[in-house]
């Protein structure tokens, strides 16, 4: 069986290893090198420094739709293409390649969450659970026939980092145990119901900013969300600043008067407490625009806010 790999970040990673273990992967395809940081540093994505590692050939097509890259492909003669978190749609041209198609490990329980950002938006949402769908891939955006998905619980403490790593892991195990018996003829894919079909965009930097009228619950849920990228953020006197860790702080009762988005009390020792558009949240921890993360307590220190001052707008 020669397979073919297309996958970018982290979350492709414990999947690639899994079946570079069972199978023979001849190549694999990854997002190009991209600029990272102030200072403009060239970073390979996590799965080509990978496929370095195993000796693995590594293709970076700024567009699938090149000639070139189908006809690569087509020499390459692959069984089986292997699609997880690569970030390119696939043209139809290159979905017929392989003889037993092209399966993809999604990172929700579809229909629901298809497209780019499935774990930030269970997050965000609120979702008790999600799960991994290995899907046949077909022309449109997460689609194609299922052919087996599991649930993953969910838990309030789950971050990004936490869920992303859990549905790789269990990612890599239900795509295992699918290929066998897919190649095989043994599994009959199920189709999708599209009526009960939700997506997800491609995330932007400024879906990082936060909205305090927003209720609490859907501030800490989005400070889950996006923590690694592009961040939950605000702004105080006119500085951006990322909002690194908050509480609930329900128990504490301030004038209902206070606008969402306004300080209503500074604990010196605690945090930032701030009116929220149905409560109070505490900030724990934040860093301000081109500086290091530091405690509230530090923040405190240095830029004394006062109790009615705004986070918000620049």
């Amino acid at each position: 069986m020669k397979i073919v790999f297309m996958g970018t970040p982290d979350f492709a990673l414990p999947i690639l290893k899994k079946v570079v273990k069972s199978y023979q992967v001849i190549a694999v395809f990854c997002q190009p090198d991209k600029k990272k940081g102030r200072r403009g540093k060239v970073v390979s994505p996590p799965v080509k420094k990978l496929a370095l590692q195993r000796n693995i050939p590594v293709y970076q097509p700024f567009r699938l739709s090149s000639p070139d890259i189908e006809k690569e492909l087509r020499e390459l003669k692959p069984d089986l293409i292997i699609v997880t978190a690569y970030g390119k749609i696939l043209p139809t041209s290159i979905l017929e390649i392989p003889r037993y198609g092209c399966l993809n490990v999604h990172a929700s329980l579809l229909p629901r969450h298809r497209g780019a950002s499935p774990i930030q938006w269970a997050l965000w949402q609120g979702d008790e659970k999600t799960g991994v769908s290995i899907m046949l891939m077909d022309e449109g955006m997460d689609t194609g026939p299922i052919l087996c998905q599991e649930a993953v619980d969910i838990k309030k403490d789950d971050d990004f980092y936490a869920l992303r790593d859990k549905l790789a892991q269990k990612g890599k195990e239900l795509l295992i145990q699918s290929i066998k018996p897919w190649t095989e003829g043994s599994i009959t894919p199920r189709l999708q119901d599209d009526k009960m079909a939700t997506y997800t965009p491609l995330l932007t930097k400024k879906m990082g900013k936060v909205d305090w009228q927003w209720g609490s619950q859907e501030l800490l849920n989005h400070l889950r969300a996006f923590c690694d990228w592009p961040k939950s953020y605000t702004f105080f006197r006119g500085k951006k600043v990322v909002l690194e860790e908050m509480a609930d702080f329900s128990t504490y009762c301030p004038p209902s008067s206070e606008k969402p988005g306004q300080i209503v009390e500074v604990l010196k020792k605690k945090g930032i407490v701030v009116r929220t558009g149905d409560g109070v949240l505490l900030i724990k921890r934040l860093a301000v625009e081109n500086k290091r993360s530091m405690e509230a307590s530090d923040f405190i220190n240095g830029y004394q806010p006062a109790v009615g001052e705004m986070l918000g707008n620049p």
